[in-house]
């Protein structure tokens, strides 16, 4: 079913796509509770089409939820957690909310910094990269040109 919601996301259908997810996540959410990796990963998924279908408040709502959840069930440095807390950052941007937006990038940021064992140099890049677009989007030239020169080094170093 998940190659079928991938494709109907790619085609451009994503009311379709959401209501091919919303089963599975239903069931994964009464059978296996909330925190579960498999429900998390279909809320996810929902939050995702939401951003797509441009319903941002929504989508950020339910990120906020899954990153509220990875956080009472994992460790802040742990790399679904972080990832939960980038995916917000992007779509506070995509709303508009930039301060937001560079905030949890940033601590996201500073958390792969300091775990940086746990992270890859994709995991890495990606961040300074989302980073350096909030920075653009907010008027920010000053900071989004230290991003773009630590995505060089970065990407050297890779």
């Amino acid at each position: 079913m998940a190659s079928l919601i991938s494709t109907y996301r790619a085609l451009d259908q994503v009311s379709e796509a959401g209501t091919l997810n919303q089963e599975p996540l239903d069931i994964y959410t009464i059978s296996l509770g909330c925190a579960d990796d498999t429900t998390l990963h279909h809320a996810a998924i929902k939050a995702n089409i939401l951003y797509e279908q441009e319903r941002y408040s929504e989508a950020a709502a339910l990120k906020l939820d899954i990153f509220a959840t990875r956080v009472s069930s994992l460790s802040l440095y742990d790399p679904k957690t972080l990832e939960a807390k980038e995916n917000l950052s992007k779509t506070y941007l995509a709303e508009g909310r930039y301060a937001k937006a560079a905030a949890y990038a940033e601590k996201v940021l500073e958390a792969r910094e300091k775990a940086d064992e746990l992270d890859t140099d994709k995991d890495m890049i990606a961040t300074i990269e989302n980073l350096k677009d909030i920075y653009i989007a907010a008027g920010r030239p000053d900071d989004a040109t230290v991003m773009a020169r630590r995505e060089d080094v970065a990407k050297q170093g890779s």
